[in-house]
């Protein structure tokens, strides 16, 4: 994430330090320098983020802060892209014969997808020339030529290379032959579910006919049935069912009655179990807050798998009226009140008659009484660069955060530092008490 200051005469501001901090966590995370990463919940998520700006001018700390909508796209009832078909396999050609080549992609359950894209090739330039499109002239002499012709598909950011055989032939092949090929040969449904099947027929040129007839009928016993248009109802007993469905097609033409079949090969999964509640996950489970910050809880309904599941109800409590107070929405308000507030936070999701709850600790932070920083003490080589840091604390122990830290030398002959706490030794030897001094800036309700 990139951010700029800009003053009232709308110029940049030079010198000045920004804060990154995580709003609602359910748009995702930004580390404290503005890497972001989105969640996994597609939505709009209103000031989901927010970005401090710092200026240290005349002993002095501006403090300009502003909020950041994200927006996470994507489609989570999508399925994924699973296998892909080249049509026809294998690729039989004449040397000099130019083809057309088809793919198709599959889901997981055997339906063909919409939106697939496909790049295709062929692993050896000397048997012939493949176009993009799929349109390949083969130059190859008579022969076979194991996964020779590859296509890759890529659909929702995932690819899938699949390949094939090409078989270059002497004579070509009858024009009264038909080849029968159904879509898909292999599918996967849930017992009594549907899907339409899809069949193509290629002639003796290995192009494709349309004016065929085409007779569907189910061959292996609990398959479940298949209409006249190719549409099956799956059966109800789980199982493998190989060339269940078969498709005869049928060409008239010249007089003559040409015929082929293909199979398709079932496989009916047992039904996943209803999902039911059995968790909350909320985010984060602890959070240390400033006086008057605002902040956004997430809690997510989880299955048995560790899923997450729809239709739940969510309500929100703060158990102890001291620590702050929370919306219905999971936005909470910290207190002026500063201290460690165990199990603090309540969300209680609701499903079908079932009830989860979780629990948060909240820390409020209060004024800082005491800085920590990481080296005392040190010994050092002449010109050797330490990397320092420094920690605020309240009265309760608690790191602080959102200090603005400024960082001097005490003594020039100890060294310099910079103003990330980067300290370059001296060229004199010597003891230096005090030699390093940390400034802390906090700005307090």
């Amino acid at each position: 994430m990139r951010v700029r200051a800009v003053g009232v005469d709308r110029r940049e501001v030079s010198g000045v330090r920004f804060l990154w901090a995580t709003v609602d966590p359910r748009a995702g995370r930004v580390a404290e320098r503005g890497a972001f990463t989105a969640g996994e919940a597609p939505g709009a998520y209103p000031s989901a983020l927010q970005v401090t700006a710092l200026q240290v001018a005349g002993g002095e700390t501006r403090r300009v802060w502003t909020q950041v909508t994200v927006v996470v796209e994507g489609n989570a009832q999508a399925r994924p892209l699973a296998s892909v078909r080249i049509l026809p396999t294998p690729v039989t050609a004449l040397q000099g014969q130019v083809v057309r080549l088809r793919a198709l992609g599959f889901d997981d359950r055997g339906v063909a997808l919409s939106g697939v894209s496909f790049s295709w090739g062929i692993g050896n330039t000397t048997l012939g020339v493949m176009d993009p499109s799929g349109l390949l002239r083969v130059t190859a002499p008579p022969g076979v030529y194991e996964k020779a012709v590859q296509v890759e598909a890529r659909y929702q950011g995932k690819a899938l290379l699949e390949r094939a055989r090409l078989q270059v032939i002497e004579v070509a092949p009858l024009q009264d032959v038909i080849n029968a090929q159904i879509l898909s040969n292999l599918v996967r449904l849930e017992p009594g579910g549907s899907l339409d099947f899809q069949v193509v027929a290629l002639g003796g040129s290995v192009q494709y006919v349309s004016d065929v007839e085409a007779s569907w009928q189910v061959a292996v016993e609990g398959a479940g049935s298949v209409n006249a248009s190719g549409r099956l109802r799956a059966g109800l007993q789980p199982g493998v069912y190989t060339d269940a469905v078969r498709v005869d097609v049928t060409q008239r033409t010249g007089g003559q009655l040409l015929t082929d079949h293909a199979f398709a090969t079932v496989i009916i999964v047992a039904p996943k179990p209803p999902a039911v509640l059995a968790s909350v996950a909320l985010t984060p489970k602890g959070v240390v807050l400033l006086p008057g910050q605002v902040f956004v809880f997430a809690a997510r309904a989880l299955d048995q798998s560790g899923r997450e599941v729809a239709g739940a109800q969510f309500s929100w409590r703060v158990v102890d009226g001291a620590v702050g107070a929370l919306t219905e929405q999971g936005a909470f308000t910290a207190s002026q009140r500063p201290g460690v507030y165990p199990s603090a936070l309540e969300v209680k999701v609701e499903r079908n008659g079932e009830a989860r709850f979780a629990l948060a600790d909240i820390t409020i932070a209060g004024a800082v009484v005491q800085i920590q920083m990481s080296l005392s003490g040190v010994e050092v080589q002449p010109g050797q660069v330490l990397a320092l840091s420094a920690v605020g604390l309240d009265e309760n122990g608690v790191a602080i955060p959102g200090l603005l830290y400024q960082w001097e030398v005490g003594d020039p002959r100890a060294g310099t530092i910079d103003r990330l706490g980067h300290f370059t030794a001296g060229q004199i030897p010597g003891v230096y008490e005090g030699a390093v001094e940390v400034r802390v800036t906090q700005r307090l309700p």
